[in-house]
């Protein structure tokens, strides 16, 4: 049975800077979702190791926004946040990368009432084998109103 989310476009923010040997694998995780309608958005906070020629080998694949000052992270994906017109959001640094699935996980989750939803991270080796787990499963995730953790302790569990 589909559901009115699978037909929803999905935008997947890419934020790099520097990591032009992990990019391709980012970018070709984000690409390959199951998911039918999913946006990239890769945005380089003015890298000088080669990304901007990672990203442009994609072409219209992907929409690239190139910085030309560092802003840092908060300002890269702010800078995708912007060039984004998905119903939904997903943040990717380019040092990691997504399952085939994980837009299509975040969907079948999704309620009304969700304002933000997050993945335990695999912890690969460069065979990307799994390695560990963060954080660990036994640490749970703080849900509902995170506002009482922020206020007693400046950030919530994630």
């Amino acid at each position: 049975m589909h559901s009115i989310r699978d037909h929803l476009p999905v935008s997947i923010i890419i934020a790099n800077y520097n990591y032009a040997r992990f990019l391709s694998r980012a970018i070709d995780s984000a690409l390959d979702q199951d998911h039918a309608k999913v946006e990239v958005i890769v945005v380089d906070d003015a890298s000088t190791d080669g990304s901007a020629e990672v990203i442009a080998s994609y072409g219209g694949r992907i929409k690239a926004r190139l910085r030309e000052e560092n802003g840092g992270h908060a300002a890269a994906f702010n800078t995708g946040f912007a060039a984004s017109r998905g119903a939904f959001v997903l943040f990717l640094d380019a040092d990691d990368y997504l399952y085939p699935a994980a837009v299509s996980e975040l969907l079948a989750q999704w309620s009304d009432d969700t304002a933000q939803m997050q993945f335990r991270l695999h912890l690969v080796d460069e065979d990307l084998r799994v390695k560990d787990i963060f954080p660990p499963p036994e640490v749970p995730f703080d849900s509902g109103d995170v506002t009482p953790q922020l206020a007693r302790r400046a950030r919530y569990q994630t």
